[in-house]
């Protein structure tokens, strides 16, 4: 379930408020918007570069999100309808709908748990805040970050009376993972399945502090000067075919059929084909025939 259809749901559950509610918000807004006329010669006009501030306890929750390592999308500001929050801001976590919503009050924040949990909804609560879990297609992966979320945030985890235990999908279950790093080309690795592909973790491992590539041979160094010809004597040999020649010059070796081995760029550039976010059907076919020519990565 949603945010979007826990908030559509909620205000059904709060119909008996309704009433009095609407006339609050009304009363509110008439205060408001009369406080809030300003003469034309205090307004100033808005700039593009103006951006509203998240509030504290919506940076709390991404700070809680960074630490666990959890992706998120930038947090967009909703109306909060009758939901009973004061703001509402609807995001993306790993991969799945979620929102956070700020109270007012511990009453209100209450009021809305009730009514999660009484729909089956996962989400985590802290001080007058409440970040709601994607409980739809998304639950196994709320059910499996709720808890730690609220271990994060010092608050409490709303699993609308399920267990928060995580049981992979099959694909997950049987997902190859990273045996070895291969550390001859910056990023390969073996994988449990025994093919050799393009690992994120190794790659950053392999090129920690090396931030510049060399425009020769894609290979990442510490600095321009490594690229160049003047380095040390060697035997023009590249040191992965046994020789004494740094990568940087002379690249990175061959297969036992004298096919070179793909650069650290080409084996990110087949894994950005590969996972669909580079879409350059010729620059893909291109860096698939390095690959299909070189023995060791058939």
């Amino acid at each position: 379930m949603t945010p979007t259809s826990l908030r559509s749901q909620h205000r059904r559950s709060l119909a008996a408020l309704g009433a009095a509610f609407v006339l609050v918000l009304a009363a509110c807004g008439t205060e408001d918007s009369s406080d809030a006329s300003p003469s034309s010669t205090d307004s100033t006009p808005p700039t593009t570069t103006q951006v509203e501030a998240l509030p504290e306890q919506v940076t709390t929750v991404l700070d809680a999100l960074d630490t666990l390592e959890a992706e998120y999308t930038e947090p967009s500001k909703t109306d909060p309808g009758v939901s009973g929050a004061e703001e509402i801001y609807d995001l993306e976590i790993v991969g799945y709908s979620a929102g956070i919503n700020v109270f007012a009050t511990t009453e209100a924040l209450d009021d809305w748990q009730s009514a999660s949990d009484d729909l089956g909804g996962v989400s985590v609560t802290f001080d007058t805040t409440a970040v709601s879990l994607n409980s739809d297609e998304g639950k196994d992966a709320s059910l499996a970050l709720a808890p730690q979320l609220a271990e994060e945030l010092g608050g409490v985890a709303h699993t609308g009376g399920q267990e928060p235990d995580y049981t992979p999908s099959v694909d997950e279950a049987s997902a190859p993972t990273v045996v070895e790093c291969l550390f001859g080309t910056p990023g390969p690795a073996l994988w449990s399945d025994g093919t050799t592909a393009f690992s994120q973790e190794c790659f950053d491992e392999a090129t920690e502090g090396l931030d510049y590539v060399c425009p020769q041979t894609d290979h990442y160094v510490p600095d321009p000067s490594y690229c160049e010809s003047n380095q040390p004597a060697h035997d023009g040999v590249a040191m992965a075919d046994g020789g004494t020649c740094p990568a940087a010059i002379c690249g990175y070796g061959h297969d036992a059929e004298g096919n070179r081995n793909p650069s650290s760029g080409e084996i990110q550039g087949r894994d950005g084909c590969q996972q669909g976010y580079i879409d350059d059907p010729g620059y893909c076919a291109a860096i698939e025939e390095v690959f299909e020519a070189n023995i060791d990565w058939e």
